[in-house]
């Protein structure tokens, strides 16, 4: 493609078993670093959205603070620590 590398183009194609195919593209994709990078913000939120219902509230917010600090944690045991207070059924 031409514009490649610079614009890092993506087509994702799903192929249903009923023979439908959806296709999807973008030139630059969202979270190109360069290009497009995804605010933190958006991270935060989506880590909340996919991580608050197996964790709960309290443990996902104190899970995102030691990620999001993760440079400065004097023990990586602290974040991993959290997860290992639930069972994952």
């Amino acid at each position: 493609s031409p514009p490649f590398p610079e614009s890092r183009p993506v087509v994702v194609e799903v192929e249903f078993n009923d023979g439908r195919l959806l296709v999807a593209g973008k030139q630059i994709p969202v979270g190109d670093f360069s290009g497009n990078p995804i605010p933190s913000s958006v991270i935060v939120s989506k880590f909340t959205q996919l991580v608050e219902p197996i964790l709960g509230k309290e443990s996902a917010g104190k899970l995102s603070g030691l990620v999001q600090s993760a440079a400065t944690c004097p023990d990586v045991r602290a974040i991993t620590a959290i997860t290992r207070q639930h069972s994952i059924q």
